[in-house]
């Protein structure tokens, strides 16, 4: 039996977790950032180009936190129709909790823009922001997302 209670031999203790699931929030908001930054000089809106970079990076944030660091969540989801149910039940629970987490992070920037009147805000916001909906984030993809559960039939 490991630290988190299951005889599993492949069940990750919270430690080595927490480090899988930083590991991947740094990648993908580095991967946003570069994306961002691409669309940014080839298009002329002030919206499109982060929101395509925030879809690009959720996709990869979903595949890295599905092959990475929930790895050991699969159960017998291995093969065919099966798998197919499995994955998409989970990253359906995603994309409701990375949309929870950006509206999280969308309204402290929004309550710490307006509550301060530093030249630099906007980057302390965006820091205050990514702060708050971190521990929201992980807590919503170990217990909801990547929990041990089966797809509505």
């Amino acid at each position: 039996m490991n630290a988190l209670g299951s005889g599993h031999p492949e069940t990750l203790a919270l430690k080595e977790r927490l480090v899988r699931w930083a590991t991947t929030g740094i990648t993908a908001t580095v991967i946003q950032w570069l994306v961002s930054l691409l669309l940014d000089s080839r298009m002329e809106s002030e919206f499109w180009p982060g929101t395509l970079a925030w879809i690009v990076s959720g996709q990869f944030a979903f595949v890295m936190h599905h092959t990475f660091t929930w790895r050991d969540r699969h159960r017998g989801d291995t093969e065919g129709w099966r798998l197919v149910k499995a994955v998409g039940w989970r990253w359906l629970k995603f994309l409701v909790v990375n949309i929870t987490a950006g509206l999280i992070t969308g309204a402290v920037q929004a309550w710490w823009l307006s509550a301060q009147d530093w030249t630099d805000s906007r980057t302390i916001a965006l820091l205050v922001g990514a702060i708050v909906a971190s521990p929201c984030n992980y807590l919503l993809l170990n217990f909801v997302v990547f929990r041990n559960d089966e797809p509505p039939t």
